[in-house]
């Protein structure tokens, strides 16, 4: 996994960075190992120039070739399943 998809997902899913990131975002794209071609990306918060960096490199995406069984945990934004009745 490149480096820059590393820092954009970590800080994506872990609130402590996201605090990092928006308390001293130069501090937080310093510490992420980042090249200084990704640094100046990053800091200029522009899509444009972020996406760039994903077009002139090669990574791996994910790929899904079957479908999971149901997750045993059930998702507590959804409404319960109506209880099918007994005759």
């Amino acid at each position: 996994m490149s480096q820059l998809l590393e820092f954009l997902t970590n800080l994506a899913v872990e609130p402590k960075r996201q605090q990092a990131f928006e308390l001293t975002p130069s501090l937080a794209i310093a510490q992420a190992g980042l090249s200084q071609v990704e640094q100046a990306a990053i800091a200029s918060q522009t899509k444009g120039a972020i996406a760039d960096i994903f077009t002139t490199e090669d990574f791996q995406a994910a790929l899904v070739v079957a479908v999971p069984d149901e997750d045993p945990i059930p998702d507590p934004d959804l409404p319960p399943k109506p209880q099918e009745e007994e005759e």
